[in-house]
């Protein structure tokens, strides 16, 4: 895992449009174990807004629901940056071979 994947998720959900992608993505992020404690508020706080919220809702909402969960100083500016069809491939396999491989018995 990286940093970098998990900007590229939030950033995904953020930016995403889609419902069902939306959803999928948060299934497969709520049991991840971020490595950024910003990350993990992130997710939190994208939570925290109407499961309809627009990208344009979501870019003008996110700081406040940060700021109530104790994290004012968050830049969400990189979350808002356009990712490309082989970033958005790329998130989608890792957390999908991540959350499968979390699944299995050990």
């Amino acid at each position: 895992m990286s940093l970098r994947l998990e900007t590229l998720a939030l950033s995904l959900l953020c930016q995403s449009s889609s419902p069902q992608l939306r959803t999928e993505l948060i299934s497969l992020l709520r049991s991840h174990p971020f490595l950024s404690p910003d990350h993990q508020a992130i997710l939190t706080a994208l939570l925290s807004l109407p499961p309809s919220s627009s990208p344009a809702d979501i870019r003008l909402h996110l700081p406040a629901a940060l700021t109530r969960l104790g994290f004012p100083d968050t830049d969400t500016t990189p979350f808002f940056s356009p990712l490309s069809q082989s970033q958005i491939d790329e998130v989608i396999r890792y957390f999908r071979q991540d959350a499968a491989q979390n699944s299995k018995p050990r």
